[in-house]
């Protein structure tokens, strides 16, 4: 049908490449804003960047009944008796959390979560990627029974911006209220008094030694913290009544912190602060801030005069 045919060749075939699309992994964000140490954070405040970056949920919905707070993540949120908390963990999943340090530190990380079964649950804590401790948290008696636990060792941040990452390896069954880290605070054994020493003269005459009045005009000591029933006690241990009025009693890392109003505690005696309301008396103090101011796993409650030195502090654990 009318052709020219010129010539034909076999060639190697060489297929067509399509060049491999290089993926950026995207860095998580703080969400909704940058956090600046020391700081609580909300569970459900995990970072922005999504599944796989700024956490891993196995189900690419959010099972809980809140779907408002983070609309397009996979991260199970819920809403109940006032407390928006992660919920439904399972096994594998992490969540992670931007903080910014203005200069290295020792923070104390503390979760708030409720653990209804009778085992104790190991939540395992990262700081940029690399192991830094787990939380244990103890048997809190059901859904929304909620207790705070601190990691033993304080997380050593150095300066600038880092990830912590909230890992539930092998850990289910729990809900998860907000982690904070607040400024470490080193427990302090407090020095022991001398005993006054009996001195013999030549005479055979028994002098004691006196011991000198303190100098301080606040001859004031904390003597009890009791982080469940929320209250803490102090007594003047010297000679002559002292006026409050001005200093503050502050938990670690000064996140609550309650100024005395004009109150005359005389010598000797004892005036007790209690973080709920009530009507103050001569004996009783009332915060009135409600019954969440003392870490239920370990805190220090410290007193200080008006121009913020410290006067005594107190530590006390929580053993379940």
């Amino acid at each position: 049908q009318r052709l020219n045919f010129d010539w034909l060749s076999l060639a190697t075939y060489v297929p067509t490449t399509t060049p491999t699309q290089m993926v950026t992994a995207v860095p998580g964000a703080p969400y909704p804003a940058a956090r600046v140490l020391p700081a609580r954070i909300e569970a459900e405040h995990f970072d922005a960047g999504g599944e796989g970056v700024a956490y891993h949920d196995f189900e690419p919905a959010n099972l809980g009944n809140d779907q408002t707070l983070r609309p397009v993540e996979g991260v199970d949120i819920e809403t109940e008796g006032g407390v928006t908390d992660v919920c439904f963990v399972r096994p594998g999943e992490f969540l992670t959390y931007s903080v910014d340090a203005t200069a290295a530190g020792n923070f104390t990380l503390t979760q708030r979560a409720a653990n209804p079964d009778a085992t104790t649950k190991a939540v395992r804590i990262s700081l940029d990627g690399v192991p830094a401790g787990q939380v244990m948290i103890a048997p809190t008696g059901g859904w929304t029974n909620y207790r705070e636990f601190a990691a033993p060792a304080p997380l050593a941040i150095p300066a600038g911006r880092h990830v912590v990452t909230i890992a539930f390896e092998g850990v289910e069954r729990m809900n998860f209220d907000w982690l904070s880290l607040a400024t470490y605070v080193p427990t302090t054994t407090p020095t022991p008094t001398p005993t006054a020493t009996s001195t013999v003269t030549p005479t055979v005459t028994v002098t004691p030694t006196v011991t000198a009045p303190p100098s301080s005009e606040y001859s004031l000591s904390i003597t009890g913290l009791d982080l469940v029933n929320e209250w803490v006690s102090i007594r003047n241990t010297g000679g002559a009544a002292v006026n409050l009025r001005g200093c503050t009693l502050s938990n670690a890392g000064s996140f609550n912190v309650y100024t005395f109003p004009s109150f005359e505690l005389g010598a000797g005696a004892t005036v007790t602060i209690h973080s709920v309301g009530g009507t103050n008396t001569g004996t009783d103090l009332y915060w009135g801030v409600g019954p969440l101011v003392w870490n239920d796993y370990r805190d220090t409650a410290t007193l200080r005069q008006p121009n913020g030195a410290v006067i005594s502090a107190l530590t006390r654990d929580w053993w379940p």
